[in-house]
């Protein structure tokens, strides 16, 4: 049975979901969750975390879902423009598949756009992503570094502020790479 969006609440993380959060994470991404959970921790102490862009998704008062997007920056070799990527996302897994994850991913495209930020970029799924309107970052002219098994993963969604001279690659900040950038869970 999917849930709608009637069935949960989405708001903005606070301090006091942080070990719920960590858990979720940890638990959504099995191997790499411990890596995974160190992202999120280090994107919260860093200047690219985005207090109103990190949410929760609850059920009944309980925590079963958590989204955050970040700035990085897109170089295009004449200047460095921030952009917002959506990495990571994570669903509590006895609560995958049943709609949790598009709510929390509608609502962050939502709030990302309504803060006047140009575009979204994530690495995923194609397959998945396109019901929300990311294409193929080639088609705005943004690289990404992907690993040799995932060509196709660079999505960008394009915002109201979107400018189609935003071009260039995107270069994540130091703590991402000690996740490798795992595949996102749904």
């Amino acid at each position: 049975m999917k849930y709608n969006e009637t069935n949960i609440t989405i708001r903005t993380e606070n301090a006091r979901d942080y070990n719920h959060i960590d858990t979720i994470v940890r638990e959504a991404f099995n191997d790499s969750g411990v890596l995974v959970a160190e992202l999120v921790n280090s994107i919260r102490e860093s200047s690219n975390y985005i207090p109103e862009l990190s949410l929760v998704a609850e059920k009944k008062g309980t925590i079963v879902g958590h989204i955050m997007l970040s700035h990085l920056n897109l170089d295009d070799n004449d200047r460095v423009h921030r952009v917002v990527t959506l990495s990571p996302i994570s669903i509590k897994p006895e609560m995958q598949k049943k709609g949790i994850g598009s709510s929390l991913i509608k609502a962050a495209i939502k709030k990302t756009d309504a803060l006047g930020e140009p575009l979204i970029m994530l690495e995923g799924d194609p397959n998945y992503y396109l019901r929300f309107g990311f294409k193929p970052g080639k088609e705005f002219g943004i690289g990404i570094a992907l690993p040799h098994w995932a060509p196709e993963a660079a999505m960008i969604l394009p915002l109201s502020k979107y400018n189609q001279d935003s071009k260039g690659k995107i270069i994540y900040p130091p703590y991402f790479d000690k996740v490798n950038r795992p595949p996102h869970t749904r």
